[in-house]
């Protein structure tokens, strides 16, 4: 009896959750209807994305607060005229480039005609460029919610809690991409994980001298003076 109540259960969730993608492929669909009405369709790009993916019972969870892939993965479709064909992700083409939310704000003023070159210097790249092979994705990404931090190379991902006590967690994705065992403190991946707290605690630092940290207490002090 017990079993088929989770079964019950587990199929309520999962019905609840493909409603509210009906919901949303509905709303998708207004709003294209409404930009098609107003004869502007073909001059607008639509990006479609997210905060966070969801973990939708992978490894037995069902939230959104974790940073295995299917929770800090996120959906990113761009469409739009001025997306051109041969920039488009169809068919057997796939890019394994590391990318990150940080690469809208070029990738937006790329598909707008603006350049990036005269703006404040920021660490995104344009994704039209990455799939173009224009440049390079990055060395890594990183994430963070609360106190944890995670960083993800091409083969590694990491999450660092300082108030957890400080590596969590630590995947050698090439091997295990599915993230099942955890290798955090086990001996022989020190220098691996040294490497990627060094990346991790440096980024921190830079972003800390020149992001929102330090615009608030430049306007602190103008507000007190």
């Amino acid at each position: 009896v017990k079993g088929a109540e989770d079964t019950s259960s587990l199929r309520d969730m999962r019905n609840k959750f493909l409603e509210k993608c009906a919901l949303i492929d509905n709303y998708v669909g207004r709003l294209l209807k409404a930009l098609e009405d107003k004869g502007v369709l073909d001059n607008t790009v639509i990006v479609f994305t997210s905060d966070h993916g969801d973990m939708l019972g992978n490894h037995c969870i069902w939230d959104k607060r974790y940073f295995y892939e299917e929770s800090v993965g996120i959906p990113l479709f761009i469409s739009g005229a001025s997306v051109q064909a041969e920039q488009r992700m169809c068919g057997a083409r796939l890019s394994k480039s590391l990318v990150s939310q940080l690469d809208l704000y070029p990738t937006i003023l790329d598909l707008a005609g603006i350049p990036c070159e005269g703006h404040r210097k920021r660490p995104g790249k344009s994704l039209l460029r990455i799939l173009s092979e224009e440049v390079s994705g990055h060395e890594y990404v990183i994430a963070e919610l609360a106190t944890a931090m995670m960083i993800r190379t091409a083969n590694w991902k990491m999450v660092f809690d300082p108030g957890a006590g400080g590596v969590q967690q630590l995947f050698n994705l090439a091997r295990d991409p599915e993230e099942l065992d955890n290798v955090a403190g086990v001996p022989g991946y020190e220098v691996v994980t040294t490497d990627l707290l060094e990346k991790l605690l440096s980024d921190k630092i830079r972003r800390s001298q020149i992001t929102q940290a330090k615009e608030e207490q430049r306007l602190q002090r103008v507000h007190i003076g």
